[in-house]
């Protein structure tokens, strides 16, 4: 089973801040919506914006080709120990 992914194009890579390997999150807002965690960016010159899910996953959010998902991105997280 290939990892969810999103296929990003490198100029669209660099507006948003994104780099080959991030993991983002995924909000798919249909009717059984979720948020997909650890979703790897995949950042490649003749990539066209596309994000790609197993069928298991895709069936789960009663996804179809053509729905819109959106990206989330979080400001980096700083942790230490108390």
């Amino acid at each position: 089973m290939a990892w969810r992914h999103i296929h990003t194009p490198t100029p669209m890579a660099k507006e948003l801040g994104l780099c080959d390997k991030q993991l983002v999150k995924v909000k798919l807002g249909t009717v059984r919506a979720l948020i997909f965690e650890n979703v790897l960016i995949r950042v490649r010159d003749d990539f066209s914006w596309e994000l790609h899910i197993d069928t298991d996953e895709a069936n789960a959010a009663m996804v179809k080709t053509g729905d819109i998902a959106e990206l989330i991105l979080e400001p980096t997280k700083i942790t230490a120990n108390i």
